[in-house]
């Protein structure tokens, strides 16, 4: 149960997004067993700028409970990568039919070397960069963007 009007609110969103999960459990922790969550939630209410250079402290532009605009997506094509002309060249030595686009795999095929069934990417002035691809790729990306844990 909530009583103020904006934890009513953070409780509706609660009750909307445990629809998403099939099974979830609740369990009450006594007061006495959470003086560590108590002494967060003061140091979150907490204005004192003291504070702050030692402990990090998040501040949320707009409570958890607005609504926000759907972010718009994009489907990331599996095949063909640009990779494939290149690994096909180094492993097999295949290249394009077409004389143009040959001359230009085999120009950018320069700069890579096959390491196992990996694509590196060779470098003079900085580290060698492993190649990757689809799903590798949605991975990276996700532990790029999350929140960073302290």
């Amino acid at each position: 149960m909530a009583k103020h009007p904006r934890m009513v609110q953070y409780l509706d969103k609660v009750q909307g997004l445990l629809k998403e999960f099939p099974t979830f459990t609740i369990q009450q922790i006594p007061r006495a067993e959470n003086t560590h969550a108590d002494a967060l939630a003061s140091l979150g209410s907490a204005l004192d700028t003291q504070f702050r250079r030692s402990i990090p402290v998040e501040h949320l532009d707009r409570p958890s409970i607005e609504e926000i605009e759907p972010i718009d997506s994009m489907q990331i094509d599996e095949d063909p990568s640009w990779q494939d002309p290149i690994i096909d060249y180094l492993v097999n030595g295949n290249l394009p039919t077409d004389k143009s686009e040959a001359r230009k795999v085999q120009q950018k095929a320069a700069r890579y070397y096959m390491h196992g069934s990996k694509l590196i990417h060779r470098s003079y002035s900085s580290p060698h960069l492993t190649c990757i691809k689809y799903p590798q790729t949605l991975e990276v990306l996700c532990k790029i963007h999350s929140p960073r844990k302290l």
